[in-house]
């Protein structure tokens, strides 16, 4: 009896990675971070309460006000309290980052310091074994 052919199947499987699997959450900020931020926050809201409590008022038909605060000059000076107010916030922010840096640039020199000596207690041992 000869033996049928029986027919063959080929399955082609691709060569690919599988992709690498990235966190489900973002990671926590530290501590330096969230009160950055909190500061960063705190100062949008008083900007943005400052915005709404110096909106313009505005007089009925018919009627002119005079003083001071109306007109092309009291809309400049408010602008320029804005402005000052602005200023402030981006130095205490500009400064805040500074010393943020700062602290960063401490850390680098520091945790360079503890690699160095780590190589040196690697190279001590590698020729201790030989």
């Amino acid at each position: 009896m000869a033996a049928a052919a029986q027919p063959e199947a080929v399955i082609e499987v691709a060569d690919r990675r599988p992709s690498p699997k990235r966190p489900s959450h973002a990671p926590k900020p530290s501590a330096k971070v969230r009160e950055a931020m909190q500061s960063l926050e705190d100062t949008a809201t008083t900007s943005r309460r400052t915005a709404i409590y110096a909106t313009r008022s505005t007089a009925p038909r018919g009627t002119r006000v005079l003083g001071s605060g109306s007109g092309a000059n009291g809309q400049a000076e408010a602008g320029k309290t804005g402005l000052q107010t602005l200023l402030e916030a981006i130095n205490e922010q500009r400064n805040g980052t500074r010393e943020i840096n700062a602290e960063q640039r401490n850390t680098i020199c520091e945790l360079r310091d503890v690699v160095s000596k780590q190589q040196d207690a690697i190279q001590q041992l590698c020729e201790e074994l030989r």
